[in-house]
């Protein structure tokens, strides 16, 4: 079986998450709610079926689902390691974008959605 290339499902994850404004306060709030990263995974699950906390996203937030999708490339989310993720977020919130080395293997779609 060929395994895809390019980065892990949980490279994609934690390379977009803790820095899109748009998700971050809410991915933030359920990793600190569940150390075990569940809380996190199921919140990512609703965003990629296009629904976030306060409803349905929005045609942006939509886009960068599908750049998602598309960087995950069939992989599910469950073979995320949201444990990693979520020390990704907790650990400084607040940060700033990353160089773009740090999102460079993202679709393009998801690099623009992502810093908007």
């Amino acid at each position: 079986m060929n395994e895809p290339s390019g980065p892990s499902p949980t490279e994609v994850i934690a390379s977009w998450l803790p820095y899109d404004a748009r998700f971050r306060e809410n991915a933030v709030r359920h990793a600190l709610a569940d150390p075990s990263g569940r809380g996190l995974h199921r919140y990512v699950d609703r965003l990629a079926r296009g629904n976030d906390d306060d409803g349905p996203l929005t045609e942006d937030g939509l886009r960068t689902m599908a750049a998602i999708r598309e960087d995950l490339a069939g992989r599910p989310l469950a073979s995320v390691d949201w444990r990693f993720v979520r020390e990704r977020l907790v650990s400084d919130p607040d940060r700033a974008r990353p160089p773009s080395s740090h999102v460079s293997h993202l679709s393009s779609s998801s690099r623009n959605s992502a810093r908007r």
